[in-house]
């Protein structure tokens, strides 16, 4: 037998992944009214550098960006793993993020590193490493 508080969150986190599908920028608004709380301790923490959102308005301008300039991201909601105590839950689950990759873009980058690391004047060996990410397809995403 699923627990009921469960299947609430997974039909909110469904919620959440349509609005992420759809990226309907007229709908933005909508959205976080209902998804999210209007606490002003409520807090966001993103995947990227410096995404940590408090309070509704900046947690609606985070959903505004994703859903413009974001890659599409999908949540693994069959095996996500949720846990609750009283009124307090929490998810884990996987997720994608699959963007297309222009092949002038990812390969220029990489040569530009190169150079810059080959010309400089830095020898100490822990500043030469290089990372390199070469896409297996040019335009079906990473």
């Amino acid at each position: 037998m699923t627990n009921p508080i469960h299947q609430e969150i997974i039909a909110t986190m469904e919620k959440f992944q349509k609005g992420y599908d759809e990226r309907n920028l007229n709908q933005v608004d909508r959205f976080v009214e209902e998804l999210f709380v209007n606490e002003d301790d409520l807090i966001i923490i993103g995947t990227g550098d410096g995404e940590h959102c408090k309070g509704v308005e900046e947690v609606r301008e985070l959903i505004q960006i994703d859903w413009e300039y974001w890659g599409n991201f999908k949540l693994d909601l069959e095996n996500a793993v949720i846990s609750n105590h009283g009124e307090v839950a929490w998810v884990v689950c996987d997720g994608i993020l699959s963007k297309p990759v222009i092949k002038d873009t990812v390969y220029g980058s990489c040569i530009k590193r190169v150079e810059a690391v080959m010309s400089s004047s830095d020898t100490q060996e822990e500043n030469l490493q290089l990372t390199f990410f070469i896409p297996s397809s040019t335009t079906d995403g990473y």
